[in-house]
Formats: C-alpha cells, sequence, structure tokens
C-alpha cells in the first residue's frame, strides 16, 4: 500500500452495536477506497459497506474494514442465492467470534451482526 495515498481510516462498533467511524483511527487505507468508502457512508454504514464489496473485494484492507466488507459480502453472495434469506446464525456465531481487534470490539456479537444483516437488507433495497 502506498503509504503517501493512505488515509487513517477505521469502524468502531457502539456500546448499542451500531457501526460507526472511529474517531482515533489506527489503520490506512488507499486514498481512493477511503475517499469512495467515506462519501457512502454518508448514506449509511450498510450502504458503505455494499459499495465497498461491490467495488473492492479483493483489496488488501486493514482487518477491522475488511471484516465488515467480507461480513456484507457474505449477505451479498447469500442474497444472490435466494432471495430474503435468513441470516445464517451458525456462521454469525462463527465470524463474531474470529473478529478481529475492532474498537468496540467487546460490543460485537453475533446478535449484532443479525442487526447489520437486516441494515444490509436496507441498504441493498433503497
Amino acid at each position: 500500500m502506498n503509504a503517501e495515498a493512505a488515509i487513517p481510516l477505521a469502524l468502531a462498533v457502539s456500546p448499542s452495536g451500531e457501526l460507526h467511524l472511529d474517531a482515533h483511527p489506527a489503520e490506512i487505507v488507499p486514498g481512493a477506497v477511503a475517499r469512495g468508502f467515506l462519501a457512502d457512508f454518508e448514506l449509511g454504514p450498510a450502504y458503505a459497506l455494499l459499495q465497498l464489496a461491490a467495488r473492492h473485494p479483493g483489496e488488501p484492507l486493514p482487518p477491522a474494514l475488511g471484516f465488515f466488507r467480507d461480513a456484507a459480502a457474505l449477505y451479498v453472495s447469500t442474497v444472490c442465492r435466494q432471495k430474503s434469506p435468513a441470516p445464517p446464525a451458525d456462521e454469525l456465531e462463527r465470524r463474531a467470534a474470529a473478529a478481529p481487534p475492532i474498537a468496540g470490539g467487546e460490543y460485537l456479537t453475533a446478535a449484532v451482526l443479525e442487526e447489520f444483516w437486516r441494515n444490509l437488507d436496507g441498504a441493498l433495497e433503497a
């Protein structure tokens, strides 16, 4: 990653389970990816992560941002196979347990990921 073009950017989980931008990100993201993500984030985190999954599926990203991008990609691949799928509880449980270090990670549970899944539904329909 070209450090000169990189922008500090990270996601965090609030105590209520909401995704938000980390006020003090320790991770850096390629500038073009970060600028696009931040513009999309204006429409909500679920929308931004769907766009990130669609536009940059294989882009090397910091672990926390990559984690949520990959969760959005799982959602998209599941929706492509079946309309209005229920979130895969066992997969969400596994992903929550295997999450990388994330600001607010202590609040990241399968239930939070299930709510994220519903938010992805809403963002996809918007």
